[in-house]
């Protein structure tokens, strides 16, 4: 179960990041192309967008993350 999380963890960060990626600057050829290792030259739309990406994703998965937490600790303070 945890590698499944890992896994799916990491599969639905990068699509939220490659979501504002798109949404941002209209395609996301350039980051796709930049993780493939291409040597392309990045303007400052491209890292402000992929800033952006990575903020999304990490409000993304705190909000995901809180969810179970609270369930837990409510069933843990039950007798």
């Amino acid at each position: 179960m945890r590698y499944q999380g890992f896994t799916i963890g990491s599969a639905g960060g990068g699509a939220v990041l490659l979501l504002v990626v798109g949404r941002r600057i209209g395609s996301t050829d350039p980051v796709q192309k930049l993780l493939a290792g291409d040597d392309i030259s990045v303007s400052a739309d491209i890292a402000a967008a992929v800033s952006a990406g990575y903020a999304t994703v990490a409000v993304v998965s705190s909000v995901v993350m809180i969810g179970p937490c609270g369930r837990c600790r409510r069933h843990v303070s039950e007798p």
